[in-house]
């Protein structure tokens, strides 16, 4: 795929269809168990494999987010706002972020999940209200 001017793609019913690809950026990102990535021999260490190691030219290490910069995202959930809007009698929004910044607070601590913290944990908190 990396190196083709064309791809196939799962298309409808079970039919492919072919796309160009020859002037497309590919983006792969990962999470490796909160451990640190500084080169590419970490990722080769961790089993990502050599063949596709080789392929890709450029290697980008992200820190984990602060459970600030967490807390922060979670006011502009776009899932909560879905929540928030077919629940409106049972939700107080003001509330359920409360509630929700406290469970990805405790989590936080334990688990290195960076911001799918936030998906998970809203559906946590509104599945225990149902």
């Amino acid at each position: 795929l990396l190196e083709a001017k064309t791809t196939s793609v799962f298309g409808e019913y079970g039919k492919y269809d072919e796309i160009k690809c020859e002037r497309t950026l590919f983006i792969f990102a990962g999470a490796f168990g909160s451990q640190p990535i500084k080169c590419t021999s970490d990722l080769s260490r961790l089993g990502m494999k050599n063949e596709f190691l080789g392929r890709v030219g450029i290697h980008i290490n992200v820190e984990s987010p602060s459970i600030q910069s967490i807390l922060k995202c979670l006011q502009n959930s776009a899932l909560l706002a879905q929540y928030v809007k077919y629940s409106p009698k049972t939700v107080n929004k003001t509330k359920a972020l409360e509630d929700i910044g406290n469970i990805i607070t405790n989590k936080h601590k334990e688990l290195n999940l960076g911001l799918r913290l936030i998906n998970s944990s809203i559906h946590a908190y509104f599945l225990e209200l149902h």
